[in-house]
């Protein structure tokens, strides 16, 4: 397949992408009413809080991978995406802390989206587009 050709996604690709952005926004809802209700956790306290650093990452390497697989690029170009996203995250949360805190445990949330968002990347280039 050329560098240029578009793919189409499988409907079960489609449905399982809508579901996942679906979940992660579900998650970073929950982490906005949180804000507002301590008494509304996800899982335990912890995880409540970074739970959101998770989801933006997972939702920034996923969607934009998809897009890329989509318009024919490599997988290896939608990798390099995520490993970019996983490195601003690191970056920021260690050294930049604007209108945030250091916080390394931020930063393994999101470093965990971001692999998850590069592992849902794999399985949609083997899987999830039409031959």
């Amino acid at each position: 397949m050329g560098e240029s050709a578009v793919r189409k996604l499988k409907p079960v690709a489609v449905g399982i992408h809508l579901a996942t952005m679906l979940g992660c926004f579900v998650l970073f809802i929950l982490r906005g009413v949180h804000s507002f209700d301590a008494e509304i956790v996800i899982i335990n306290r912890e995880i409540t809080s970074h739970i959101s650093n998770f989801a933006l990452s997972y939702v920034l390497c996923a969607l934009v991978g998809m897009l890329l697989l989509s318009a024919g690029r490599h997988l290896r170009s939608a990798l390099l995406f995520c490993l970019a996203v996983l490195a601003a995250n690191l970056v920021y949360e260690a050294f930049l802390p604007v209108a945030n805190t250091r916080d390394m445990v931020d930063a393994l949330y999101g470093f965990a989206g971001s692999l998850a968002g590069g592992a849902y990347l794999c399985w949609l280039n083997a899987f999830g587009f039409v031959r």
